[in-house]
């Protein structure tokens, strides 16, 4: 009892103190991501934040930059009682040579060719008020490419229609030159001690991975919500905290896939009209005396706006997990034309040891009880695992590794039907926003191995190095429509990438040689006499520049 009376007056006591900054981090900020988390794995840092609930303030951030990083932190003026500046000019620019490659690019969309995303805006702040305007322009040359290819059986072009059913992710957007303006980065906020609540356009991330996240990323570009969310983490006599819960709405890209010419019969039904709803809580908990450790939970849930009947519907995230808790003898959820993904977390910093490792596991199906969940607890499962090390070769100068595994594949061999992450039976357009998945990029049924080795100086903001990745496409896909054992297809890439600052400006460059082993899981074999043959390998180069100017 005593515990609890302490733990309410220090949480009032907080709330009361009044903020006084409110300026977030966007998600992919060029460089200084990454410059803050590895500065907290350097201890430079506070070790209560846990870089699983982001865009973060910057003033949590701020006092941790050193050398040519203290540009990273806001460079307020302050007017009457009025705090203002200018945010960073951004721009973004990238080129595939031959088909769409890469994610967690925001507003850009998958395209051959060029594509450009520009950004600016400005922050001001008047006591618990913060207003962060932060809109974004993207331009792609949308260079026509190969897609789905003819030669596909009708059989798998029957399956293929049969899962862009079921998810908004056109293969093209549209037949010409594509461009977008979008409030980007912005929100208008009231921040009261640790507690903040308003609206928001931004990209959030929820989960500790770097790749990929199984929820929420800047994969797709930021959606509208409205959030209620800690700015800070609140210490306890147990422990600290963060959450986020939001409300927000998704947009449909009207576009379709592709269909083959040669069969007219096929078609895509008309999908539900208007906006969806989404619901979503993130949150986590970092145990007193054990300084680093982080586990959390997050949970997201969607249906149409016009499917919406009380208020239960605006906030099903409070709802029981179970579906014998839902009534209706467990069916009263499957009932429901919404659609849930669930996943828990944990990432430990050793600050002593200049390291990290993080976990994901989620769900994409209701268990029925927690003996279901036990007993066959790889059902609709996907996992993400990650660990990163800076190792100190002299002042100021780190080798950086790190690995990264992404598994969204389901297993094949289940009596149980499996679904698809991101893919649902009743929320038709899946788990997107205007055509994009708002999780990890490598998309449904899709796995990454990564690795990760380079350079870095964190007084210079110099950073170079290798990304070596093995990406394998949609394989619950190729189970049930191609089969051919020869046929999946698989990405080899590796990446070269640097990273410096000069002056006012930040500089992040990636350039890509990507191998396509069984390109759209298209195998032709070579020789009649040869049944392991070569196959078609296809090129691609992609190819990314990033610039700000930090005013």
């Amino acid at each position: 009892m005593k515990t609890c009376t302490i733990f309410t007056l220090l949480l009032c006591a907080q709330v009361f103190c009044v903020s006084s900054y409110g300026q977030s981090l966007p998600v992919g900020m060029p460089v200084a991501e990454e410059y803050f988390r590895r500065a907290q794995l350097l201890g430079e840092v506070d070790s209560s934040i846990s870089f699983a609930i982001r865009p973060i303030e910057m003033r949590m951030l701020q006092g941790a930059a050193t050398g040519s990083g203290r540009g990273l932190s806001p460079d307020l003026k302050s007017y009457h009682g009025i705090s203002y500046g200018l945010l960073p000019l951004t721009w973004l620019q990238q080129v595939n040579t031959d088909h769409p490659y890469g994610w967690n690019d925001g507003g850009m969309i998958p395209a051959r060719g060029y594509q450009a995303l520009v950004s600016m805006g400005a922050y001001a702040k008047f006591g618990p008020l913060s207003v962060q305007l932060k809109p974004e322009y993207v331009y792609a040359a949308n260079n026509k490419f190969r897609g789905f290819p003819e030669g596909h059986s009708d059989a798998a072009w029957a399956y293929y229609i049969g899962d862009h059913n079921l998810i908004d992710q056109p293969e093209r957007f549209g037949d010409k030159a594509w461009s977008k303006t979008s409030w980007g980065q912005s929100n208008v906020r009231l921040t009261v001690g640790p507690v903040s609540a308003g609206f928001s356009n931004e990209n959030l991330w929820w989960g500790p991975g770097v790749r990929n996240s199984l929820l929420m990323t800047n994969n797709a570009p930021g959606f509208k919500h409205v959030t209620l969310n800690t700015s800070r983490p609140i210490p306890t006599p147990i422990g600290s905290f963060e959450a986020q819960i939001i409300g927000g709405r998704l947009d449909a890209s009207g576009y379709d896939a592709a269909l083959p010419e040669r069969n007219p019969t096929l078609s895509y039904p008309a999908k539900p009209e208007g906006w969806r709803y989404l619901a979503g809580i993130n949150f986590n908990y970092q145990p007193r005396g054990v300084t680093g450790l982080f586990i959390g939970f997050g949970r997201t849930l969607q249906m149409y706006r016009n499917d919406m009947k009380g208020f239960n519907d605006f906030f099903p995230v409070f709802n029981a997990l179970q579906k014998r808790n839902t009534g209706d003898n467990g069916e009263g959820e499957d009932n429901k034309t919404r659609d849930q993904l669930f996943s828990g977390y944990v990432r430990w910093v050793w600050k002593e040891a200049n390291a990290e490792i993080y976990g994901e596991f989620g769900r994409a199906d209701f268990a029925y009880d927690w003996r279901d969940f036990i007993v066959e607890s790889s059902h609709a499962s996907a996992y993400v695992l990650g660990f990163r090390k800076l190792v100190k070769l002299n002042s100021g100068n780190y080798i950086e590794a790190g690995i990264e595994i992404t598994q969204l594949e389901q297993a094949q061999n289940s009596n149980r039907a499996v679904p698809s992450w991101y893919m649902n039976g009743k929320v038709l357009h899946g788990y997107t926003h205007v055509g994009q998945i708002l999780g990890a990029g490598i998309g449904k049924g899709s796995n990454l191995q990564s690795l990760d080795v380079g350079w870095v100086n964190k007084e210079k903001l110099q950073r170079i190095g290798l990304l070596i990745e093995r990406y394998l496409h949609d394989n619950d896909f190729h189970a049930v429509a191609i089969k051919d054992i020869r046929a999946n297809w698989v990405d080899l890439s590796v990446t070269a990438y640097g990273e410096i600052s000069y002056g006012r400006f930040v500089f992040n460059t990636k350039i890509a040689y990507v191998n396509s082993l069984n390109y759209q899981w298209y195998y032709r074999q070579t020789s009649p006499d040869q049944f392991w043959g070569p196959g078609v390998k296809t090129k691609n180069v992609h190819i990314q520049l990033a610039t700000a100017y930090r005013f």
